[in-house]
């Protein structure tokens, strides 16, 4: 059965996440921290360290400068080692979004967006996340907004 400390050590992480206070995320992850990003149906599986995961919050905060501010859950689950969190968020596209390998970005456009996210948190044996797993909508819905003919 998880503890209920495991999910105030998210609540912890993701209230820092939001802030942007990478100091305060780093203390409720394991050395070996992982995300995992399941983006789309296409299941685009993106691995990140801790330093490449901040970079790509951070991407997507320059984007979406609401980013975090309206969020509803819907659900929650625990595992064995691990609780499941289901969440919306609505945001508004108002900045400039970068591909992620840098070589173009897409204006904003002010729209409002909604991203739907399963996430998967998986601690290790001291309460630490070891392994952040999330499928979204979020590479469909800029996609919508930016269609290739």
């Amino acid at each position: 059965m998880v503890s209920t400390s495991k999910f105030a050590v998210y609540d912890t992480f993701v209230e820092a996440l939001v802030r942007g206070d990478v100091e305060e995320m780093k203390g409720c992850i394991c050395e070996t921290f992982l995300a995992t990003f399941y983006t789309d149906e296409t299941v685009n599986i993106v691995d990140m360290n801790f330093s490449e995961f901040c970079r790509e919050i951070e991407r997507q905060r320059k984007a979406f400068p609401d980013f975090g501010q309206d969020v509803i859950t819907s659900g929650t689950t625990e595992h064995d080692e691990a609780i499941s969190v289901i969440h919306t968020m609505t945001m508004t596209f108002n900045g400039v979004l970068e591909s992620v390998d840098g070589q173009s970005s897409s204006v904003g456009t002010g729209e409002e967006v909604t991203i739907i996210q399963a996430i998967t948190i998986v601690f290790d044996e001291n309460d630490k996340i070891q392994w952040l797993l999330t499928r979204s909508n979020l590479s469909a819905t800029i996609e919508q907004m930016f269609p290739t003919e």
